[in-house]
């Protein structure tokens, strides 16, 4: 009988046992149950965390694109400033010299001064618009003139001629259309005038022209206005001028 008794209290300690053991199993499980939804809660917070630093990169490439986009439109419009402040200062002088011919300025003379300072404000005004409606312009000469273009045909041409000549393959474009009248150039290619969406592509495009062009019968130049044209040509045949009086002055110290 006592035998019997031991046995069952052998019994019963190692039930309690058991039953201890699989309480502890069960709380491991647990344990391991919620680490494994924290490593899951870590990953995506983790991944989450690489989203935000994409996002943070992006946002400040856009940021330094957008600043250096500004910094090149100001500069360019006191270049403009600067320039239509110097044809201003030039044609008031000029003005003002062809009136004041005289001693005395009479009245007349007074209001056609005014009237000439209205209209040179006018033109500044008229020229400034005009500078800055070219000013993501660019003009190209040299490529093939079919016989039917179109919009489409021309934007394709032009993308081939950046991608030949300067290895540039995602150069975009809009609004490309041929000017002057046909025969007029002496390749009898017309240039093509086209507006550009990048202003960074196109700053390196006509800064490098002279590298990737040389040797060819292609341009690539700035869609200026008359005025600027003019004051080129003016600049140039000055320039000339100049060479010319510099090249007579050295004939003559060598006779």
């Amino acid at each position: 009988m006592s035998r019997l008794i031991s046995l069952q209290e052998t019994i019963n300690k190692q039930g309690e046992e058991i039953r201890t053991l699989m309480k502890e199993n069960a709380k491991l499980q647990i344990v391991v149950i919620e680490n494994e939804s924290l490593k899951k809660v870590v990953a995506k917070l983790e991944d989450k965390i690489q989203e935000c630093k994409k996002d943070s990169f992006e946002t400040n490439e856009r940021l330094n694109k957008i600043e250096l986009k500004e910094a090149l439109k100001e500069e360019k419009l006191d270049t403009m400033r600067r320039d239509v402040s110097e044809m201003k200062n030039v044609c008031t002088t000029k003005s003002w010299a062809d009136v004041c011919g005289g001693d005395m300025l009479s009245n007349s003379s007074n209001i056609h001064v005014t009237h000439q300072e209205k209209n040179i404000e006018t033109i500044d005004v008229r020229e400034l618009k005009e500078r800055e409606r070219r000013s993501k312009n660019i003009v190209i000469r040299g490529i093939k003139e079919e016989g039917m273009e179109t919009p489409a045909s021309l934007g394709k041409a032009i993308g081939e001629f950046f991608s030949l000549h300067y290895g540039m393959s995602d150069v975009n474009v809009y609004g490309a259309h041929r000017v002057g009248k046909h025969g007029v150039t002496r390749s009898g290619e017309r240039p093509i005038v086209c507006t550009m969406t990048d202003d960074t592509k196109r700053r390196i495009i006509l800064e490098n022209s002279w590298v990737y062009l040389k040797g060819t019968q292609c341009f690539v130049s700035e869609d200026r206005t008359i005025s600027q044209q003019n004051d080129r040509r003016k600049a140039y045949e000055e320039r000339l001028k100049n060479k010319v009086k510099d090249l007579g002055k050295d004939g003559n110290g060598g006779k």
